[in-house]
This record gives C-alpha cells, sequence and structure tokens, in this order.
C-alpha cells in the first residue's frame, strides 16, 4: 500500500483496508478502499464487488446462493443448509428441501431434493413426492382426469390453459349443436311443403 512500513515486519494492514492482516483473507488485495458493512458485507478483507465470490461466508459462492448476505458466522452443510441454497434453513429458508411448498405446509420437509411439487408430482400439494415419499398416494384410476391446480405453488398456468381449452372445446361443441338444431327446425316444415306441393301437382 506503499505506507512507507514494510509489509512482512511492519505493517499489520499490507491492502490498507482496515481489516488486519491477521484476519485479512485479501491480505494484498484491491488497494483505494475501506472495508466497512456495504463493501465488505462479512468484514473478510475482501471487496464484495471485485474480489469476494462469497459475500456471507457460508461456504456457498454467490453464484448459487439464495441468500447471498445472509446469516453470518455460519457454513452451509447437510444439516444446516439441507438444499444446498446458502439460506439456514432454522432462520432464513422458508422450503428447506426446495420443492416449492413451504415448510409450514410441507409434510416432507427435508424430502426428496431436486424436484418441484406439481399436480403431475405431488397430487395432494403436502410436499410429498407421490412416487418415492407419499405413503398416502394413490395413482388416479384408469380415464380419471386429474386437472386441478396444486394451491401452494406457483406453476399453475398449463392447469389453467388446459382447463380454458376444454371449455372452450364444449362451448364451441354446444354452439354447433344449436345451430344445427335451428337449421333442422327451418329445414323441416319447407322440406315437408315442397313434397306436399309435389303430391298436390301429381293428383
Amino acid at each position: 500500500d506503499s505506507d512507507g512500513c514494510q509489509d512482512v515486519l511492519e505493517d499489520l494492514d499490507d491492502d490498507n483496508d482496515l481489516i488486519p492482516d491477521a484476519l485479512d483473507f485479501c491480505t494484498t488485495g484491491i488497494l483505494e478502499w475501506e472495508s466497512n458493512l456495504e463493501t465488505d458485507y462479512d468484514a473478510d478483507g475482501c471487496n464484495d464487488g471485485m474480489e469476494d465470490f462469497d459475500d456471507d461466508s457460508d461456504g456457498v459462492e454467490d453464484r448459487l446462493d439464495l441468500c447471498i448476505r445472509g446469516k453470518k458466522s455460519w457454513i452451509s452443510d447437510a444439516v444446516l443448509d439441507y438444499d444446498s441454497d446458502g439460506c439456514r434453513d432454522s432462520d432464513e429458508d422458508l422450503d428447506d428441501d426446495n420443492d416449492g411448498v413451504v415448510d409450514t405446509l410441507d409434510s416432507c420437509q427435508k424430502g426428496d431434493l431436486d424436484w418441484q411439487s406439481s399436480n403431475a408430482t405431488d397430487s395432494d400439494a403436502d410436499g410429498c413426492q407421490d412416487l418415492t415419499e407419499d405413503l398416502d398416494y394413490e395413482p388416479p384410476e384408469e380415464g380419471e382426469n386429474l386437472i386441478d391446480c396444486n394451491p401452494y405453488i406457483t406453476t399453475c398456468d398449463e392447469v389453467e390453459d388446459e382447463e380454458e381449452q376444454i371449455a372452450a372445446s364444449d362451448s364451441e361443441e354446444g354452439v354447433q349443436s344449436l345451430i344445427l338444431g335451428i337449421l333442422a327446425m327451418a329445414l323441416v316444415p319447407t322440406i315437408l311443403g315442397g313434397l306436399l306441393i309435389a303430391y298436390r301437382v301429381r293428383w
């Protein structure tokens, strides 16, 4: 930092960021800045914007961390952070297994990973995957149509679209039937009248 103090023997803060070298993870890092809550959230001596790839020092890189500036003084592991999303399960993560069902409604809070609750995978919206976790799951009977939207997730667009398509199809069929009925009512008297005239002419 060109402060006139020999780094090895005299200077206790080589990069002059206000973090002593003994606590600094970037002892000879970027110059001309000072560590504070805004620039160095975890006070590790590494500038968050340019040097630090784990701003809260939880062991999960910022690019994978859903709580980049979350709780400090803990390390993510399978016990504290079941889904490894960088959010501490006990006080930050509202969905420990990241299945789309919040823990307060999830019967399998630390259940299967790498899946999302939906009508197809979790028919009763209890947060337990039907095929592997849900002990009371009953497969639909043959021909049974399950077009219900899971109320606890937000991936209902496809279900709504399908319902709208079915409703539109039913409506279209109803209109077609009505038109055919009206045409039939109009044509029958005409046909009968024509036959009657032909009969009279013939006789």
